[in-house]
Protein backbone atom coordinates (compact mmCIF):
# COMPACT_ATOMS: atom_id res chain seq x y z
CA UNK A 1 0.00 0.00 0.00
CA UNK A 2 1.48 3.02 -1.32
CA UNK A 3 2.10 6.21 1.35
CA UNK A 4 0.30 8.72 -1.07
CA UNK A 5 -2.06 6.65 -2.18
CA UNK A 6 -5.24 7.90 -0.06
CA UNK A 7 -3.69 9.99 2.61
CA UNK A 8 -0.25 10.03 4.58
CA UNK A 9 -0.32 6.46 6.02
CA UNK A 10 0.95 6.00 9.74
CA UNK A 11 1.53 2.92 12.23
CA UNK A 12 2.46 4.50 15.47
CA UNK A 13 3.45 0.95 16.77
CA UNK A 14 6.14 0.17 14.03
CA UNK A 15 9.14 1.07 14.15
CA UNK A 16 8.97 4.74 12.30
CA UNK A 17 12.49 4.72 11.21
CA UNK A 18 11.70 2.18 8.67
CA UNK A 19 8.74 3.41 6.70
CA UNK A 20 8.64 0.44 4.28
CA UNK A 21 5.36 0.98 1.86
CA UNK A 22 4.21 -2.60 2.72
CA UNK A 23 4.30 -1.45 6.21
CA UNK A 24 2.32 1.74 6.48
CA UNK A 25 -1.06 1.69 6.27
CA UNK A 26 -3.73 4.46 6.25
CA UNK A 27 -5.26 6.01 9.28
CA UNK A 28 -5.83 10.05 9.14
CA UNK A 29 -7.63 9.34 12.73
CA UNK A 30 -4.01 9.26 13.78
CA UNK A 31 -2.48 12.75 12.50
CA UNK A 32 -5.73 14.28 14.46
CA UNK A 33 -2.89 13.22 17.58
CA UNK A 34 0.01 15.58 18.04
CA UNK A 35 2.50 13.06 17.01
CA UNK A 36 5.08 15.67 15.66
CA UNK A 37 8.05 13.27 16.38
CA UNK A 38 6.56 10.52 13.65
CA UNK A 39 5.11 13.13 11.16
CA UNK A 40 9.10 14.93 11.27
CA UNK A 41 11.00 11.54 10.67
CA UNK A 42 8.68 10.55 7.72
CA UNK A 43 9.22 14.19 6.50
CA UNK A 44 12.64 13.51 7.01
CA UNK A 45 12.39 9.91 5.29
CA UNK A 46 11.18 11.33 2.43
CA UNK A 47 13.05 14.34 1.75
CA UNK A 48 16.33 12.06 2.10
CA UNK A 49 14.89 10.07 -0.55
CA UNK A 50 13.98 12.78 -2.79
CA UNK A 51 16.97 14.27 -2.55
CA UNK A 52 19.35 11.11 -3.12
CA UNK A 53 17.26 10.60 -6.17
CA UNK A 54 17.38 14.76 -7.39
CA UNK A 55 21.30 14.64 -7.13
CA UNK A 56 21.13 10.92 -8.84
CA UNK A 57 19.40 12.54 -11.86
CA UNK A 58 21.64 15.17 -12.05
CA UNK A 59 24.46 13.33 -12.09
CA UNK A 60 23.22 11.35 -14.93
CA UNK A 61 22.26 14.02 -17.17
CA UNK A 62 25.35 16.15 -16.47
CA UNK A 63 23.46 19.18 -15.15
CA UNK A 64 25.06 21.50 -12.72
CA UNK A 65 23.55 20.96 -8.95
CA UNK A 66 23.62 23.63 -6.52
CA UNK A 67 22.64 21.99 -3.47
CA UNK A 68 21.52 24.92 -1.31
CA UNK A 69 19.17 26.31 -3.82
CA UNK A 70 17.78 22.44 -4.95
CA UNK A 71 17.19 21.82 -1.02
CA UNK A 72 15.53 24.72 -0.72
CA UNK A 73 13.05 24.30 -3.58
CA UNK A 74 12.66 20.32 -2.78
CA UNK A 75 11.35 21.70 1.29
CA UNK A 76 9.20 23.82 -0.15
CA UNK A 77 7.32 21.32 -2.40
CA UNK A 78 7.50 18.47 -0.11
CA UNK A 79 6.16 21.02 2.73
CA UNK A 80 2.99 22.04 0.57
CA UNK A 81 2.04 18.67 -0.41
CA UNK A 82 2.30 17.50 2.89
CA UNK A 83 -0.16 20.83 3.86
CA UNK A 84 -2.48 19.84 1.21
CA UNK A 85 -2.29 16.33 2.45
CA UNK A 86 -3.63 16.92 6.35
CA UNK A 87 -5.93 19.57 4.96
CA UNK A 88 -7.47 16.42 3.38
CA UNK A 89 -7.39 14.02 5.96
CA UNK A 90 -8.82 16.95 8.69
CA UNK A 91 -12.34 16.36 6.56
CA UNK A 92 -12.42 12.51 7.22
CA UNK A 93 -13.65 11.89 10.75
CA UNK A 94 -13.27 7.37 11.22
CA UNK A 95 -15.93 7.64 13.73
CA UNK A 96 -18.95 9.38 12.55
CA UNK A 97 -22.51 6.95 13.35
CA UNK A 98 -24.82 6.43 10.21
CA UNK A 99 -27.30 8.42 12.07
CA UNK A 100 -25.66 11.56 12.88
CA UNK A 101 -24.50 11.74 8.67
CA UNK A 102 -25.51 14.90 7.24
CA UNK A 103 -26.88 14.09 3.93
CA UNK A 104 -27.31 17.26 1.16
CA UNK A 105 -29.66 16.57 -2.14
CA UNK A 106 -28.76 19.08 -4.43
CA UNK A 107 -31.99 18.74 -6.71
CA UNK A 108 -35.04 17.80 -6.19
CA UNK A 109 -34.20 14.72 -8.46
CA UNK A 110 -31.41 13.80 -5.68
CA UNK A 111 -34.26 14.31 -3.11
CA UNK A 112 -35.65 11.03 -4.93
CA UNK A 113 -32.48 8.70 -3.91
CA UNK A 114 -33.06 9.77 0.19
CA UNK A 115 -35.10 6.01 0.44
CA UNK A 116 -31.98 4.18 -1.11
CA UNK A 117 -29.75 6.41 1.07
CA UNK A 118 -31.54 6.28 4.21
CA UNK A 119 -31.68 2.26 3.47
CA UNK A 120 -28.12 2.29 3.56
CA UNK A 121 -27.67 3.82 6.38
CA UNK A 122 -29.80 2.23 9.03
CA UNK A 123 -28.10 -1.65 7.65
CA UNK A 124 -25.03 0.19 8.88
CA UNK A 125 -26.34 0.91 11.77
CA UNK A 126 -27.67 -1.77 13.09
CA UNK A 127 -24.37 -3.27 12.51
CA UNK A 128 -22.86 -0.97 14.59
CA UNK A 129 -20.77 0.72 11.13
CA UNK A 130 -18.69 3.66 11.73
CA UNK A 131 -18.59 6.02 8.46
CA UNK A 132 -15.49 8.19 7.90
CA UNK A 133 -17.15 11.61 7.07
CA UNK A 134 -19.75 14.05 8.53
CA UNK A 135 -21.34 14.58 4.99
CA UNK A 136 -21.86 14.09 1.80
CA UNK A 137 -23.33 15.61 -1.51
CA UNK A 138 -25.47 13.58 -3.48
CA UNK A 139 -26.14 14.55 -6.75
CA UNK A 140 -28.10 13.73 -9.96
CA UNK A 141 -26.85 14.69 -13.04
CA UNK A 142 -26.57 13.92 -17.27
CA UNK A 143 -23.81 11.72 -18.34
CA UNK A 144 -21.95 11.75 -21.68
CA UNK A 145 -21.88 8.31 -21.42
CA UNK A 146 -25.31 6.63 -20.52
CA UNK A 147 -23.32 3.19 -19.76
CA UNK A 148 -21.93 5.05 -16.81
CA UNK A 149 -24.79 4.75 -13.82
CA UNK A 150 -22.98 6.70 -10.96
CA UNK A 151 -19.56 7.80 -10.06
CA UNK A 152 -18.16 8.72 -6.22
CA UNK A 153 -15.66 10.93 -4.58
CA UNK A 154 -14.56 9.80 -1.26
CA UNK A 155 -12.22 13.23 -0.58
CA UNK A 156 -14.68 15.46 -2.26
CA UNK A 157 -17.76 13.94 -0.23
CA UNK A 158 -19.58 13.56 -3.19
CA UNK A 159 -22.04 10.35 -4.89
CA UNK A 160 -23.23 11.60 -8.63
CA UNK A 161 -26.14 8.95 -10.17
CA UNK A 162 -26.99 9.75 -13.99
CA UNK A 163 -30.35 10.16 -15.24
CA UNK A 164 -30.22 8.87 -18.91
CA UNK A 165 -29.28 5.63 -17.85
CA UNK A 166 -31.55 2.44 -18.15
CA UNK A 167 -31.16 2.08 -14.24
CA UNK A 168 -32.48 5.74 -13.85
CA UNK A 169 -35.62 4.74 -15.41
CA UNK A 170 -36.37 1.58 -14.41
CA UNK A 171 -35.66 3.43 -10.60
CA UNK A 172 -38.22 6.05 -12.19
CA UNK A 173 -40.47 3.33 -13.24
CA UNK A 174 -40.91 1.42 -10.11
CA UNK A 175 -41.18 5.11 -8.17
CA UNK A 176 -37.53 4.42 -6.56
CA UNK A 177 -39.14 1.69 -4.62
CA UNK A 178 -36.29 0.26 -2.67
CA UNK A 179 -36.64 -2.94 -2.96
CA UNK A 180 -35.96 -2.77 -6.43
CA UNK A 181 -32.46 -4.76 -6.11
CA UNK A 182 -30.13 -2.66 -9.08
CA UNK A 183 -31.22 0.56 -7.73
CA UNK A 184 -30.64 -0.15 -3.78
CA UNK A 185 -27.34 -1.89 -5.12
CA UNK A 186 -26.16 1.08 -7.11
CA UNK A 187 -26.63 3.64 -4.28
CA UNK A 188 -25.23 1.28 -1.48
CA UNK A 189 -22.18 0.57 -3.93
CA UNK A 190 -21.65 4.27 -4.38
CA UNK A 191 -22.26 5.53 -0.96
CA UNK A 192 -19.63 2.44 0.59
CA UNK A 193 -17.07 4.07 -1.53
CA UNK A 194 -17.91 7.55 -0.62
CA UNK A 195 -18.61 6.65 3.04
CA UNK A 196 -15.73 4.00 3.93
CA UNK A 197 -13.59 4.43 0.67
CA UNK A 198 -14.79 0.80 0.16
CA UNK A 199 -13.03 -1.22 -3.22
CA UNK A 200 -14.62 -3.38 -5.36
CA UNK A 201 -14.78 -7.05 -5.01
CA UNK A 202 -14.54 -9.76 -7.72
CA UNK A 203 -14.17 -8.97 -11.87
CA UNK A 204 -17.09 -6.84 -13.06
CA UNK A 205 -20.24 -9.15 -13.53
CA UNK A 206 -18.76 -11.44 -11.24
CA UNK A 207 -21.35 -13.91 -9.74
CA UNK A 208 -21.44 -16.39 -7.31
CA UNK A 209 -23.60 -20.13 -6.90
CA UNK A 210 -26.35 -20.06 -4.29
CA UNK A 211 -27.47 -23.64 -3.59
CA UNK A 212 -30.49 -24.32 -1.53
CA UNK A 213 -33.43 -26.48 -1.77
CA UNK A 214 -31.43 -28.80 -3.96
CA UNK A 215 -31.61 -26.38 -6.26
CA UNK A 216 -28.81 -23.88 -7.66
CA UNK A 217 -29.10 -20.59 -8.79
CA UNK A 218 -26.43 -17.69 -9.69
CA UNK A 219 -25.99 -14.00 -8.02
CA UNK A 220 -24.12 -11.06 -7.94
CA UNK A 221 -20.95 -11.69 -5.77
CA UNK A 222 -21.18 -8.52 -3.97
CA UNK A 223 -22.77 -5.23 -3.78
CA UNK A 224 -19.11 -4.05 -4.38
CA UNK A 225 -19.16 -6.15 -7.52
CA UNK A 226 -19.14 -3.58 -10.83
CA UNK A 227 -22.27 -4.39 -12.75
CA UNK A 228 -26.19 -4.36 -12.79
CA UNK A 229 -26.70 -7.98 -13.32
CA UNK A 230 -28.20 -11.05 -11.46
CA UNK A 231 -29.46 -8.77 -8.52
CA UNK A 232 -32.22 -10.20 -6.52
CA UNK A 233 -35.13 -7.85 -5.50
CA UNK A 234 -35.88 -7.64 -1.64
CA UNK A 235 -39.01 -8.89 -1.97
CA UNK A 236 -41.10 -12.27 -4.54
CA UNK A 237 -38.22 -13.47 -5.69
CA UNK A 238 -36.08 -16.35 -5.07
CA UNK A 239 -33.45 -15.01 -3.87
CA UNK A 240 -34.58 -12.08 -2.12
CA UNK A 241 -33.26 -13.85 1.25
CA UNK A 242 -29.96 -13.09 0.13
CA UNK A 243 -29.91 -9.47 1.33
CA UNK A 244 -30.54 -10.11 4.97
CA UNK A 245 -28.49 -13.34 5.35
CA UNK A 246 -25.89 -12.06 2.94
CA UNK A 247 -25.45 -9.26 1.10
CA UNK A 248 -25.42 -6.59 4.11
CA UNK A 249 -23.18 -8.27 6.02
CA UNK A 250 -20.41 -8.73 3.52
CA UNK A 251 -20.62 -5.31 2.38
CA UNK A 252 -20.03 -3.82 5.45
CA UNK A 253 -17.34 -6.81 5.62
CA UNK A 254 -18.72 -8.60 8.74
CA UNK A 255 -18.57 -11.77 6.69
CA UNK A 256 -16.11 -13.07 3.58
CA UNK A 257 -17.41 -12.78 0.07
CA UNK A 258 -18.32 -16.15 -0.99
CA UNK A 259 -17.77 -17.64 -4.34
CA UNK A 260 -20.67 -20.15 -3.38
CA UNK A 261 -23.35 -20.04 -0.15
CA UNK A 262 -25.01 -23.36 0.14
CA UNK A 263 -28.55 -22.73 2.88
CA UNK A 264 -29.75 -25.65 4.23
Amino acid sequence: MYAFEKCIKFDYELTISSFKKEEIKMDCSALKNVRFQAFLTFFNYIFKQVLTWSVYIHKVKGLPYTTTNSTREMKTTIYTLLSLLLASCSLIDFNVAPEDLEVRYNSDEAVLLKPYVDKYLEEASKRGILLHHKSIDVFVEESNDPEVLAKACFYCRKLTVYNNSKVWREMQRRSFDIDYGVGLKLLAHELNHTLIDADHRGVKGETMSVIFDDQSEVAILSLMTQGDNDIPDLRNETLSFLWNEYYWDELFEIIPTNKQLIFE
